[in-house]
């Protein structure tokens, strides 16, 4: 399941409230897009076209809310070449970049993603430490119950005890 962090004010941003509601239905889905590919707010109209219920088969309406997006600061498109940085930056630090670039396709940023989502990098690195804790969490115990023999003794029965 993916979560997107928004502010409590998200609603009363004049940006958002100048667009139409499909327009912020598209915004929100690509929140969602960025968050579960961890591209750090860089979706392509392909992904958002399989995630936005208005956009099955309505390839023009989404553009007119991608464009309405763009129109009001909220989204901003980027060139293949910017896409392709990103993806080549992102491979190099070590992290897994859910969306490798492909020519003739239509690339864009959420700009304010990264002001309420954790980056890509931050969440690889929270799962390391995750990962750290649960196995020091696991080396305890076993050391813990190192002593404790794995089945209990038992008991005599009342014929070995009379003789």
């Amino acid at each position: 399941m993916v979560w997107v962090k928004t502010s409590d004010d998200f609603m009363l941003d004049e940006r958002v409230q100048a667009v139409d509601c499909c327009a912020d239905s598209a915004l929100r889905a690509a929140y969602e897009v960025c968050n579960r590919s961890e591209t750090d707010g860089v979706f392509c109209l392909n992904q958002l076209m399989t995630r936005w219920s208005p956009a099955k088969g309505n390839r023009r309406r989404l553009r007119k809310a991608i464009e309405d997006l763009i129109g009001v600061g909220l989204v901003r498109q980027l060139g293949h070449d910017d896409a392709l940085q990103r993806y080549t930056m992102a491979v190099e630090k070590g992290h897994q970049f859910g969306l490798r670039p492909v020519k003739n396709r239509h690339y864009f940023e959420v700009l304010d993603y990264l002001e309420h989502q954790p980056s890509a990098e931050e969440k690889r690195l929270n799962k390391q430490d995750v990962r750290d804790r649960k196995r020091r969490q696991r080396e305890k115990e076993r050391e813990r119950m190192s002593h404790v023999t794995s089945r209990p003794p038992r008991s005599r029965t009342r014929s070995q005890i009379k003789n």
